[in-house]
C-alpha cells in the first residue's frame, strides 16, 4: 500500500497531511506553520513550511539546511511536497516492462528463416510474374524484402 494515501490508517490526500505529522513542535494553522528541522540539532522551530494555494508545500530552513536535507530526514522526497497528479502515479506504478528487441529477434530467427524459404520458392515459380492479385512494384516490394530477409538472416 503507497504511504501518500495511508498515514497509520488515515487516508492523506495532500501533502502537508504527509509531513506535519513527521515534524516536531509543530505550530500555526491554515497552511502557515513553524517546526524543529529534523535536518540538524534544532533546539527552537527554525523550519518555515507554508502551504501554496493550489497544495504545493514551501520549505525554509533558517538556519540553513536545504528542502531535500530536511524532506529526506523524516523519510520522504521532494515529489512528495507536491500533490499527486492520478495520471502521474498510474503511469509511475503501471509501466510496462521494455521489449528485450535482442531476444525478439533472436526468437524470430526461425520464423524469418521459414518465410524467406518458401517466399524464394515462390519468386522461383515461372507463374510468380503473372499472379494476377499483385502489380509489377509489389512484386518488386517482394522481392527486395525477400533479398533484405536474407542479408538479416546471415548477419
Amino acid at each position: 500500500m503507497e504511504l501518500w494515501k495511508l498515514l497509520e490508517g488515515i487516508a492523506v490526500t495532500d501533502p502537508i497531511d504527509l509531513l506535519l505529522p513527521k515534524l516536531e513542535n509543530v505550530k500555526g494553522s491554515h497552511g502557515r506553520y513553524t517546526a524543529r528541522c529534523p535536518a540538524h540539532d534544532d533546539r527552537g522551530p527554525s523550519l518555515s513550511v507554508s502551504e501554496t494555494d493550489d497544495k504545493m508545500l514551501l520549505i525554509h530552513c533558517f538556519a540553513g539546511c536545504g528542502a531535500s536535507e530536511v524532506v529526506e530526514a523524516v523519510g520522504l522526497q521532494m515529489s512528495d511536497l507536491f500533490p499527486r497528479d492520478e495520471f502521474i502515479q498510474m503511469r509511475r506504478y503501471d509501466k510496462k516492462p521494455r521489449e528485450n528487441y535482442r531476444a525478439l529477434i533472436v526468437r524470430a530467427r526461425h520464423a524469418a528463416i521459414l518465410v524467406n524459404v518458401f517466399a524464394a520458392q515462390i519468386i522461383k515459380d515461372k507463374r510468380w510474374h503473372n499472379y494476377p492479385g499483385l502489380c509489377e512494384e509489389e512484386r518488386i516490394i517482394f522481392e527486395r524484402a525477400c533479398f533484405d530477409l536474407r542479408k538479416i538472416i546471415d548477419a
